[in-house]
């Protein structure tokens, strides 16, 4: 009807409205809406086998605002080459995730639908603080000084040297100091101190579960980051921070009789 009303009215050449009629009609809607797509794919594993309506976790304002966040950051960041990032943002008390994000854009072909916030990488820096924290279980004090020094330089050359990012030493600095500035030489230092079998059992305790391998295995660099774990992981392990050093699960469903808390750290 409409191509014959627009070659009644001249609009259109009868040759023309023939080839429209030939053309063979391919509909490219948008893709139906999907709130907090990788959140719903895993509380759908979670709740796998329960009937009906199921309850979440999501705060779908704040997830939301979250999505917008990231697209707006990732803009600001294109121009260094950052085609992506991930958000976990959780209640620190209840350990229930309000919002995440694990991709750009789910409905991205390439790679929308892998949920990086649950895959493994190295979380470089983020172990310092518990080495730190472990450092200060004993007499350690946030002024404690270590030394930010070339003192590996007669040392075999197969073994492991910790060099600090801006490739300089800082002469001997405080517990507070290296941290704040993410030194790797006090860092590497500290761990010398507390050592590798203390770390990876507190790390285990907080969460860190695929952390599988043995101390002798990451040795030193294991408070730099060297082994793997996931953001949804490590979201989980700084709650202990925040809660005088007790750690509990995150979860996406809400639960009835929440999971006890194991105490990792002091709470002094």
């Amino acid at each position: 009807p409409l191509l014959e009303r627009l070659e009644s009215n001249g609009s259109l050449t009868a040759e023309a409205g023939e080839r429209a009629r030939s053309q063979v009609l391919e509909l490219n809607p948008d893709p139906p809406p999907f709130l907090a797509p990788h959140f719903c794919d895993l509380a759908q594993k979670e709740a796998l086998g329960q009937r009906g309506q199921v309850a979440t976790t999501l705060d779908l304002e704040l997830q939301r605002f979250v999505e917008g966040s990231v697209r707006a950051h990732l803009e600001l960041l294109a121009q260094h080459k950052v085609g992506n990032a991930a958000v976990i943002v959780a209640d620190v008390e209840t350990g229930e995730i309000l919002a995440m994000v694990g991709s750009r854009d789910y409905h991205r072909r390439q790679d929308g639908q892998h949920n990086a916030s649950i895959s493994l990488r190295q979380p470089g820096s983020t172990i310092k603080p518990f080495t730190y924290a472990l450092l200060m279980e004993g007499r350690g004090t946030a002024g404690t000084i270590l030394p930010d020094l070339d003192l590996y330089e007669d040392s075999d050359l197969e073994s492991f040297v910790p060099i600090n990012y801006d490739k300089h030493f800082h002469g001997p600095v405080s517990v507070r100091t290296a941290l704040g500035c993410s030194y790797n030489v006090p860092a590497v230092r500290a761990l010398e101190r507390v050592g590798t079998t203390a770390l990876l059992d507190t790390l285990r305790k907080s969460g860190l579960v695929d952390l599988k391998e043995t101390p002798e295995h990451y040795g030193l660099g294991l408070t730099l980051g060297d082994g793997s774990t996931s953001l949804l992981q490590l979201v989980a392990a700084y709650r202990v921070f925040a809660r005088g050093g007790l750690y509990s699960p995150l979860t996406l469903l809400p639960e009835a009789t929440p999971t006890p808390a194991d105490t990792v750290l002091s709470d002094r």
